[in-house]
């Protein structure tokens, strides 16, 4: 209140300009205006609990009014800057390796178990990779998802700072879940099988290896011309396996090659994997 006070007394120096105590309680209604958290409401009649420490709060009308901040550029793209230092305001400090810089969090509704907003479902966060310096200003991106049944998010999807991507999950439909499937191999290791999905596991027939090899076709209408088929045997058993495999649309030809002719049934593991170009 002092520093309002104060310009008000400088703006009217003599007593006889303004009622003191009138521009006092107009100060008053000013700070109180101006304090956070500062709300843009299109409905003035509704204020919901915002986060501690909100400084601005904007909320649009019942009418369906989807715009509520918009950024035009002209000749140069519009940005928003998410600022991050350690310290305090009056002496800011260096980011350190593991800082959060900005978090971008995208919340919902519920009324089951008491009416709220979701502190923090999904975010888009920033971390710093490294202690920063004007030549060394590491970082990776972080989302974070909430998984059905659970009201804990959980950092899904990493892009790097070297822009390698890690998923916790499975990276589209190739290794997610539900995208897989089993299929057992009869009568021979020549016997064709048809497993429709990206990834999967083939249990080959309990019989003996060749060291020539044995082809049998894997029909799955996954596989397109470009593909890569990624695969390998599960488990510990006693043969050692190789393949070769010929790339087909919609099928593959998989030659198994078991040098010790081991008389087993392996578990071939495979994934269907899209190439840069397709």
């Amino acid at each position: 209140m002092a520093d309002i006070d104060g310009a008000f007394n400088n703006a009217f120096p003599l007593v006889g300009d303004a009622d003191i105590d009138l521009i006092r309680e107009l100060g008053f209604v000013i700070e109180d205006f101006l304090a956070a958290p500062y709300r843009v409401n299109a409905e003035p009649d509704i204020a919901p609990n915002v986060p501690d420490g909100t400084v601005q709060h904007w909320q649009s009308s019942d009418n369906y009014n989807k715009n509520l901040l918009v950024f035009d550029g002209f000749t140069e793209p519009p940005e928003i800057w998410l600022r991050y230092a350690d310290g305090w305001a009056g002496g800011p400090g260096a980011t350190f390796s593991g800082d959060v810089i900005g978090r971008l969090v995208l919340s919902g509704y519920y009324t089951t178990g008491g009416a709220a907003y979701a502190l923090r479902p999904t975010s888009l966060r920033a971390e710093a990779t490294e202690n920063w310096s004007s030549t060394s200003q590491g970082s990776r991106a972080v989302i974070a998802t909430t998984p059905n049944g659970t009201a804990t998010p959980v950092d899904a999807l990493f892009v790097d700072q070297d822009q390698s991507v890690l998923a916790k999950g499975g990276i589209g439909y190739v290794s997610g879940k539900g995208a897989g499937g089993t299929v057992t191999q009869l009568t021979s290791r020549t016997t064709g099988v048809t497993l429709n999905a990206k990834s999967g596991r083939i249990t080959l027939f309990s019989g003996a290896g060749s060291s020539a090899g044995q082809t049998f076709a894997l029909t799955n209408n996954k596989i397109k011309a470009t593909s890569n088929l990624n695969m390998n045997i599960a488990g510990n058993p006693a043969g050692v396996y190789y393949f070769g495999v010929k790339i087909q649309a919609g099928v593959a030809q998989i030659t198994v090659f078991n040098p010790g002719n081991n008389n087993e049934q392996p578990v071939l593991q495979f994934a269907v994997i899209e190439t840069a170009f397709d």
